[in-house]
């Protein structure tokens, strides 16, 4: 009989012992979102990033998409992965899906005013010309501090089509 108590206060204390230490790590977790929240609805306000497209002549329509993302690590992940046969576009294209961007259109001046919170963002622009060009800008920041500016010329361009 005291055998049998022993072994039962044994196991309770070594269940109370493994939900104890399972507490420990939990609690020294990092946040469940990445070092770079996402804008959402509840997010608290962010760095203002201005995006200024200097190109001439002016486009006539012009978009930009921010993406919560850590352009380098992607790319070091795209090496590393035993599947790199695939073109990193495809790649990129797969990551960016279940990710909401913060969208915003370029004003009169061709500035575009994003509030981002600090961390790792990339800049996805796109420019239709009055020749019939597109370009696109794809670019990797950095948000910390306060106020930051973006520009994005015709030597930053990504990629340039024609349409004939």
């Amino acid at each position: 009989m005291v055998i049998k108590i022993i072994k039962v206060i044994l196991a309770i204390g070594l269940v109370g012992g493994l939900l104890l230490a399972g507490w420990n790590i939990y609690r020294r977790l990092p946040a469940d979102t990445p070092s770079n929240v996402r804008a959402d609805k509840d997010a608290e306000p962010g760095i203002e990033v201005t995006i200024t497209l200097s190109v001439e002549p002016a486009p006539i329509d012009s978009r930009v998409e921010v993406y919560p993302l850590d352009f380098g690590a992607l790319q070091r992940d795209y090496f590393a992965s035993p599947l790199a046969q695939k073109r990193f576009d495809d790649f990129l294209g797969r990551r960016l899906k279940g990710l909401e961007p913060v969208r915003a259109r370029f004003d009169g001046n061709e500035r575009a005013n994003v509030k981002l919170t600090p961390g790792n963002w990339w800049v996805r622009a796109t420019a239709e010309m009055p020749n019939g060009e597109s370009l696109e800008w794809r670019l990797p920041i950095n948000v910390s501090g306060h106020g930051q500016t973006v520009e994005l010329t015709t030597e930053s361009v990504y990629e340039k089509t024609k349409k004939f």
